[in-house]
């Protein structure tokens, strides 16, 4: 049988009551007035201490139900929530606390309305107060947590080069930004105030087919390859007998070709420019400055076929074999070559954001060029190009910087050190390598021609826009994924916006926690009670 037990409210009232009654009584002896006086006055004595032990296990019971309620909500879609619940929730008040016995916590959760609300109550045995009949004190408390997105701008720039391909490495990104995705809109299909990009990069990145007023004006004849119509350089061999007659192959002398007239050419326009730009001149390419003051260029790969003749360079296309598909690899052949999806600009809607991250594919050739992809998404969510984008992206996107309760977050992702990859069938060879958003190396658009300095050149790019970032508030996660370079390992942890903003992931399996873990971090969380 349950003893008897009271709240503190009851035996406040109750007991002032009893004390109430006694005071007028005088018509009994002295003694027997004090004899009947002192089971009130004991129960007075031992009220404060039991009333203080209530109140402070109903505060403990608060801070409990407060902590296991965040962790819960953080956890909200996770099938281990209630054991997170359960954990915090005895971390902060532990077991017989005060002599309190506990039930609960019980949980009661709205996944879709994003609401955690749990509660308990805990018997107190009295210590004076059983000499007016209360054995028990109990108290209860409740807390609820509303799991809300803070408003935000949520760039995802994700490796798309080809050495995503091995190991796995591109299905387990997609999982995992799918899962982030998740995360952050629960079952809805738009959230009020949350808006994400998707910047898929590899040594350069594609702005989009239609953004033709950010260009400056085509020129075919600055995409036109050298054309060898049949000059020669002489033989350097000058012996020869009946037997024995000079033979040497004689080398395409370009510089004695006949001039060029682009008319003659059919234009690369009539394949299509696929949205791929390059790189413009520093700092242009380190900032965020609008095309109208400093307008980008298409990227075409010009065909090596009569550059390297006889031999083979390293995008012999023509207009019969070009073959820009995904599936070719390394083998593809086009001014195109290496160029993958376009930038999915800020959008609202859940399942736009899903389609865009099933697209991505690691795309071959070229090399790795993070600096790009890094600025593109900063352009993004930079208000300077706010209603440039067109599309599903509301005008008045992005933002300003100083926007109330609203954050510009980039998540940046890469499986490499940035550099030129070198396509070892055809010509050229390193250092000068393959065609990128800079060129080749040998053209010293990056202010020197040695392929090491190029890459030290990018990095310190790259990390002159982390900073501008950052400078604007933007809060960054930089990931390295499958990659052993301490100094790519350096690079990134510097370009976060603090060290716990990076994560270094080796394996696939990491790579979903980590962005496990970015995505409650970026659940806000606020008590609506």
């Amino acid at each position: 049988m349950k003893r008897p037990s009271i709240s503190i409210r009851h035996i406040l009232s109750h007991t002032l009551a009893g004390a109430l009654r006694f005071w007028p009584d005088r018509r009994g002896a002295v003694a027997a007035f004090v004899a009947i006086g002192i089971v009130p006055t004991v129960g007075f004595v031992g009220l404060s201490t039991d009333a203080a032990r209530g109140y402070m296990v109903k505060t403990k019971l608060h801070q409990a139900l407060d902590a296991a309620a965040l962790a819960g909500g953080r956890a909200m879609l996770e099938p281990d929530r209630d054991a997170d619940i359960l954990q915090f929730f005895s971390a902060n008040f532990p077991d017989g606390y005060l002599g309190a016995t506990v039930n609960g916590p019980n949980i009661d959760a709205d996944e879709t309305e994003g609401l955690l609300t749990l509660s308990a109550s805990a018997d107190i045995p009295t210590s004076f107060m059983q000499v007016l009949g209360f054995q028990d004190i109990t108290v209860s408390a409740q807390t609820v947590v509303h799991r809300a997105v803070r408003g935000m701008e949520l760039a995802l720039i994700m490796d798309n080069t080809g050495s995503m391909r091995g190991g796995g490495k591109m299905d387990a990104m997609k999982s995992a930004a799918h899962d982030l995705i998740d995360i952050l809109y629960g079952e809805e299909e738009t959230v009020n105030d949350f808006w994400v990009s998707l910047v898929p990069y590899a040594a350069t990145v594609n702005v989009g087919g239609a953004h033709t007023a950010w260009l400056a004006a085509y020129d075919p004849g600055d995409y036109l390859p050298p054309l060898w119509e049949g000059a020669t350089n002489y033989a350097t061999d000058d012996f020869a007998s009946f037997n024995n007659l000079p033979f040497q192959a004689l080398q395409p002398n370009l510089g004695a070709q006949p001039d060029i007239n682009p008319g003659d050419w059919q234009p690369l326009t009539a394949i299509g420019w696929k949205g791929c730009v390059e790189a413009r001149t520093a700092p242009f390419d380190q900032a965020d400055t609008l095309p109208t003051t400093q307008p980008f260029v298409h990227q075409y790969w010009s065909t090596t076929i009569p550059v390297y003749t006889p031999q083979t360079g390293d995008n012999d296309w023509d207009w019969a074999n070009i073959n820009e598909a995904n599936g070719a690899q390394n083998n593809g052949l086009g001014p195109n070559l290496g160029c993958g999806p376009s930038i999915t600009p800020l959008v609202a809607e859940k399942t736009t954001v899903r389609d865009a991250i099933d697209e991505m594919q690691p795309w071959h050739r070229g090399g790795t060029m993070a600096n790009l992809g890094l600025a593109w998404g900063w352009r993004v969510l930079s208000p300077t190009w706010q209603g440039l984008w067109g599309g599903a992206t509301p005008s008045e996107l992005p933002l300003d910087y100083d926007t109330p309760l609203m954050d510009k977050v980039a998540i940046m992702l890469t499986d490499g050190v940035n550099q030129w990859y070198d396509w070892p069938t055809g010509l050229p060879n390193n250092p000068d390598a393959d065609y990128t958003a800079y060129g080749r190396v040998s053209e010293g658009r990056l202010g020197t021609v040695n392929g090491g300095a190029a890459t030290t050149e990018i990095n310190n790019r790259m990390l002159a826009v982390c900073n501008s970032m950052k400078t604007e508030g933007v809060i960054i996660f930089a990931i390295t994924f499958q990659l052993g370079n301490a100094a790519t390992q350096d690079l990134y942890r510097n370009c976060a916006t603090s060290p716990a903003h990076y994560f270094n992931s080796p394996s696939n399996d990491e790579l979903q926690d980590v962005f496990h873990e970015i995505g409650n971090e970026l659940t806000n969380l606020r008590l609506a009670q």
